[in-house]
């Protein structure tokens, strides 16, 4: 087990909004610390707090990822080997742009789902939207059923903290097996 103190690794967990990226990731980052790992945790949409966008713009994917770059790059200065990043990534362009922003750190991702009724209440509840607009407001969800970015797709229904601890089981698992594969 020293192997995953001593290797980099970053988990991003991306999901339609309102599907729980962030909550999960926080209970995610904060199981790896009290296990004895060092970890960061950073919500994309955190870090690319900017607006309004130049007219060029098409998204905010080159931003993020550049100042997720540098929060790595600090983070790992300040001896962190895990990071935990939540955020909506639907191309996989994007998802590599992500990857190449985490310089030697090797990255897992999970797509959060769950119903859209349940997505739409809880952006209903966040954003106290009435019903018939968050009815009618698409979710990306669809978009990510195809674009197979994920490593691993985890249902979030149930508490975060068993949902966080089954994306912990199968990062820390997939990263033990392909250890054992390349050796």
């Amino acid at each position: 087990m020293t192997f995953f103190r001593t290797m980099s690794r970053a988990l991003l967990i991306i999901g339609a909004g309102g599907v729980g990226k962030t909550s999960v990731g926080h209970v995610v980052s904060r199981l790896l610390s009290e296990s004895g790992r060092t970890a960061a945790f950073v919500d994309l949409d955190g870090i690319s707090q900017f607006g309004p966008p130049p007219p060029q713009w098409t998204s905010y994917d080159r931003l993020r990822q550049q100042n997720l770059a540098v929060l790595w790059t600090n983070f790992r200065a300040a001896g962190a080997r895990f990071l935990v990043i939540a955020g909506q990534v639907d191309t996989r362009a994007a998802r590599d742009g992500y990857a190449a922003a985490l310089a030697d750190c090797d990255l897992f991702v999970v797509r959060l789902v769950a119903p859209a009724e349940t997505i739409r209440e809880r952006i209903r509840r966040r954003a106290g939207q009435s019903a018939h607009t968050v009815a009618d407001m698409p979710t990306e969800q669809d978009l990510l059923e195809t674009a197979g970015l994920e490593n691993v797709i985890v249902p979030n229904d149930r508490p975060i903290p068993e949902t966080a601890t089954t994306i912990l089981t199968q990062w820390l698992h997939d990263h033990a097996e392909r250890r054992n594969v390349s050796d």
